[in-house]
C-alpha cells in the first residue's frame, strides 16, 4: 500500500497494523508530518505494527504515539520519533 501525502495527516487509532509494507511519499516534494497516534482505555491491543517492506520518504516526518508496543519488521527503513510503552524490531530495520 503506498499513501501519498500533499499535506499533514494525523490517525487516530485504537491500534494499527499493515501488511505486506507500508510505502509512505511525499506526493507533491514538499515536506509532509504523518503522525499515527494510539488512544482508547481499557486493556486491548494498543500496538501500532509495521509490516516488512515499510518505507518512508524522508520528506515524511512520522511521529508513532502508543502506550503499548511499537513493532517494526524488516526489511525496512523508517525515520520516525517514536512514544512508546515498548519498541521490538525484527530482521533488517534502518531507523534515522
Amino acid at each position: 500500500m503506498t499513501l501519498s501525502l500533499r499535506g499533514d495527516l494525523t490517525l487516530i487509532v485504537g491500534k494499527f497494523s499493515t501488511a505486506s509494507g507500508l510505502n509512505v511519499a511525499s506526493g507533491d516534494g514538499a515536506t509532509h508530518t504523518l503522525t499515527i497516534k494510539v488512544e482508547g482505555g481499557g486493556s486491548t491491543n494498543k500496538d501500532l505494527a509495521f509490516s516488512a517492506a515499510t518505507t518512508i520518504d524522508p520528506k515524511v516526518k512520522v511521529l508513532l504515539q502508543t502506550p503499548g508496543k511499537v513493532i517494526v519488521n524488516g526489511t525496512s527503513s523508517l525515520g520516525a520519533s517514536i512514544q512508546a510503552g515498548s519498541f521490538a524490531t525484527s530482521g533488517a530495520v534502518n531507523l534515522g
